[in-house]
């Protein structure tokens, strides 16, 4: 058998009430410290709140990542340093994502704890850890933990392209502007090479039967991602390596207009959730 494919997005994790980038915002706020920002003493509620209202006044709904790229990209701002030189967004980011950090881990903590009805352990059943290859967009340690409690040791590293809570630097988040940053571009190049040699069936001589993205939307606010995965799909059409089924399973219909890139057009589109795809 040849060696599968697996590309998670947000759906994935969902599975185990994990926050998507919709709801993202309003499951951390409640964990977040009510200290005032210092330049904004009187100002209530939490860092989240004071910046919906600076960086998005009027605007009801705001993703998670979309809520962390405009907040990034504010750390130039030099009227926004603190009585110590230190930047203010800079610190609010640091806190919002300390708060992310936990907020995971209790998720997660709590699957692991739901037993061996969860669906992780399902979907930990189907993969074959000697072969197959998991890559994802998400942050949380699921697979691991779940792994780590199956005493199962995979064979090729589950590669985070976007940070996990084991990486030190700040998260990635998926927007146009997101590998400017040399630093962050240089941390993340390896792991995002190996994806693509993976994809290209060229680590180990094995060739690849599906890739197969399980609750990924590919936004195309993420200009990376699209090119991995379509230059993967472009370099592997011209030879032997574009034996290999692409596969979607998401609820989701908007998202399958996001695929339309791929040369390869005969593409099964699941809408299902990763339980309903995994009973059949």
């Amino acid at each position: 058998m040849a060696r599968v494919i697996y590309i998670l997005g947000a759906g994935f994790s969902a599975t185990c009430e994990i926050a998507t980038d919709a709801n993202m915002l309003d499951a951390l706020n409640p964990l977040m410290d009510r200290t005032p920002p210092p330049k904004a003493p009187n100002s209530p509620g939490t860092d989240i709140d004071y910046l919906r209202d600076q960086l998005f006044f009027g605007k009801k709904e705001i993703g998670f990542e979309g809520f962390m790229s405009v907040l990034n990209s504010q750390s130039f701002l030099s009227e926004c340093l603190d009585s110590v030189g230190k930047n203010i967004f800079e610190q609010q980011e640091e806190n919002i994502v300390s708060t992310l950090r936990k907020y995971l881990e209790g998720k997660v903590d709590a699957a692991i704890a739901t037993g061996q009805d969860n669906p992780i352990f399902q979907f930990i059943d189907r993969v074959k850890w000697d072969k197959d290859v998991v890559i994802t967009f998400n942050y949380d340690l699921l697979l691991e933990k779940f792994l780590e409690k199956k005493q199962i040791c995979p064979k090729h590293k589950i590669i985070h392209l976007h940070g996990s809570l084991l990486d030190s630097q700040t998260l990635i988040y998926p927007n146009y502007r997101k590998f400017t940053d040399e630093a962050q571009r240089k941390y993340f190049a390896e792991r995002w090479k190996n994806a693509f040699e993976y994809l290209r069936g060229k680590i180990d001589a094995e060739s690849v039967s599906e890739w197969v993205f399980i609750g990924y939307s590919m936004p195309v606010t993420d200009a990376e991602a699209m090119g991995l995965f379509a230059y993967a799909d472009y370099y592997n059409s011209s030879g032997q390596r574009y034996g290999y089924k692409i596969i979607v399973v998401n609820p989701d219909p908007g998202v399958m207009k996001n695929y339309a890139f791929f040369r390869k057009k005969e593409i099964t589109y699941h809408r299902l959730t990763l339980e309903e795809y995994l009973e059949n």
